[in-house]
């Protein structure tokens, strides 16, 4: 019975795919990109289907990535790190926490990682199998394939999907779902740590170089204003507290 549903579905135009482990299935479409700030966008682009983790890459995740590669982050080359506060501070990689804190058990912490550049979550990236979003897959998630026009990630209530100091309440970054996701099941994209794209931020080159890349979301120190989808902040090689990011896959 449920074979004879499944195809009937199918017949019907219905994608069946499920979701892999830790990612959420997205059905592909087209998305109107706008923006305009360090360069002017306003292009339909058409997405095919993908996978998107459905948290930020943990500092456990990015633990496991580092014993089973030996990769040394920028930051551990650097010898420091930009702790909140803006402070250069020696010493500081991934495995510590936005004042510069080593974490207790880095292996275990479900924290979003942290004082990584884009080329670390590249490498990431790579070795798992993904990729980084593009910025038009970022939104397109955010917004759940369907232009949703929530504020936020989910909902129009921040407190509910998102993590900000607006209110002084939040202090630093959360473990990652700790909050409620969006229709497609995606958490903290709004809020928490930035998220790095594959994209740089002004895609002429003329107002920033080629290799400024776009940070999406916001993160904890940020006003409301930054946790919306079109929102956008230069990232690249700089690793500091308030940057992680989060991966995307093809569909085969």
């Amino acid at each position: 019975m449920i074979t004879q549903i499944l195809t009937v579905l199918v017949c019907l135009g219905w994608q069946i795919s499920d979701d892999l482990p830790g990612m959420r299935y997205i059905k592909g479409g087209q998305y109107r990109m706008i923006h305009d700030s360090y360069s002017t966008t306003d292009t339909v682009v058409q997405l095919p289907d993908f996978y998107m983790d459905e948290h930020e890459v943990s500092v456990s995740q990015f633990a496991t990535f580092v014993k089973a590669t030996g990769y040394r982050t920028q930051a551990e080359k650097d010898g420091f790190s930009i702790v909140e506060g803006g402070e250069h501070k020696p010493g500081v990689d991934w495995r510590c926490d936005e004042k510069g804190n080593r974490r207790p058990s880095p292996e275990t912490s479900n924290h979003p990682v942290i004082y990584v550049t884009w080329d670390d979550a590249m490498a990431y990236a790579k070795w798992a199998g993904k990729r980084l979003p593009t910025e038009a897959e970022w939104e397109y998630a955010f917004r759940e394939t369907k232009n949703s026009n929530y504020k936020y990630a989910g909902s129009n209530r921040w407190a509910a999907v998102a993590w900000s100091s607006t209110n002084n309440s939040v202090t630093s970054p959360s473990e990652v779902m700790k909050k409620k996701p969006n229709a497609l099941g995606l958490y903290d994209m709004s809020g928490n740590v930035s998220e790095m794209c594959a994209d740089p931020i002004d895609r002429t080159g003329k107002s920033r170089s080629l290799d400024i890349k776009v940070a999406k979301g916001g993160s904890y120190v940020d006003d409301l204003s930054m946790l919306t989808y079109n929102a956008r902040i230069p990232s690249g090689g700089r690793h500091a507290f308030y940057i992680g990011f989060r991966c995307v896959k093809d569909v085969d």
